[in-house]
């Protein structure tokens, strides 16, 4: 798999450049030419960053999702005001992020907002906020405010456009930099990243999409059709227990379309003789790696369904993977 890649060094530099922008704006109104005075105190802030439990910030109820598309989380960031190698006041706040990825398309959304401040002796702080995205993406929009007094209810929405060539996937964090400045003080900043890797990629179906490939979801439409189910119930219910949700080993699909066409015929061979109307019914299913001869004996299966509900069943499957954008490896739970 090759790409046309952007360096994440040239990538990174891009996020300092914007910061800088973003800082020199900010200083300007900010840091008057006197805190340089010869003679001033020995100023200095220290900022640090620490992943938030849910529960510690007001905003924290809302933010316990993590699906395919969506992840919330929180990070405390802290600004210590230091003067002379001592410390006088900090201000301490919560950053609520809510990335909401688009698996149908390029274009895609965060949140971010502040909340749950609390200062000691550091009043007058102001902020801006830059952000990048990796290799193949592209930031297109950040309106969060540029210069603010650090407040509870700062908010902005960040955009991103995803360019990942057709046939290729791609690997990509986020990288958020808060500024910070404040009269007499330099000013001040500190990098940190999404705490997951999301995927996009235009190597299935009609369009390209964006996906957290760690979240792995979970096929519900075989409880449609009555004979598939109790044929995969009955399977799943001894041996390793392949593809049940909470209790076994999760299914992983393939895309090589010679390995599916193996592990069909490994277990329903031609010589198998279908009754009139009926078609044989294979678990785990022959578009995994646990197909055919991938699953113990006592963890496989098969059974006569009708042919109605096995023509059905390919296309159910089908729209799973493309509507999850399961690629070759990616792992899936079957609920029936």
């Amino acid at each position: 798999m090759t790409h046309r890649r952007t360096s994440r060094r040239a990538r990174i530099s891009g996020v300092a450049a914007a910061a800088a922008v973003l800082l020199s704006a900010v200083v300007g109104f900010f840091w008057p030419a006197q805190a340089l005075a010869s003679g001033a105190p020995r100023a200095s802030m220290s900022v640090r960053v620490t992943t938030v439990v849910p529960g510690r910030a007001p905003a924290a109820a809302a933010c316990r999702a993590f699906s395919r598309t969506n992840l919330c989380f929180l990070v405390q960031v802290t600004d210590v005001l230091f003067v002379n190698g001592k410390p006088v006041g900090s201000a301490t706040f919560i950053v609520t992020h809510d990335l909401q990825l688009n698996p149908h398309g390029r274009d895609y959304s965060e949140q971010v907002s502040i909340g749950g401040l609390r200062v000691v002796n550091a009043s007058g702080i102001h902020v801006a906020l830059a952000d990048g995205c990796g290799i193949t993406c592209t930031p297109t929009g950040n309106n969060f405010p540029v210069g603010e007094t650090l407040r509870d209810g700062l908010h902005g929405t960040l955009t991103f456009h995803d360019s990942v060539s057709k046939g290729h996937e791609q690997s990509l964090r986020n990288q958020y930099q808060w500024l910070f400045v404040k009269a007499g003080f330099p000013p001040a900043s500190v990098i940190y990243f999404t705490p997951r890797f999301y995927r996009c990629d235009e190597a299935i179906s009609r369009f390209p999409g964006c996906v957290f490939p760690q979240f792995i979801p979970v096929m519900t439409s075989m409880q449609k059709l009555p004979a598939i189910r109790a044929n995969i119930r009955g399977i799943q219910s001894h041996g390793l227990h392949l593809g049940e949700l909470g209790k076994g080993h999760p299914l992983h699909h393939i895309t090589n379309v010679a390995q599916q066409q193996r592990n069909y015929n490994f277990m329903c061979p031609r010589s198998r003789r279908r009754p009139p109307g009926m078609q044989c019914d294979e678990y785990p299913f022959k578009t995994t790696k646990e197909g055919g001869k991938g699953a113990p004996a006592d963890s496989r299966g098969w059974k006569m369904v009708p042919a109605k509900e096995q023509q059905i069943q390919g296309g159910l499957i089908s729209s799973f993977y493309q509507a999850e954008r399961l690629l070759d490896g990616d792992a899936f739970w079957v609920s029936v």
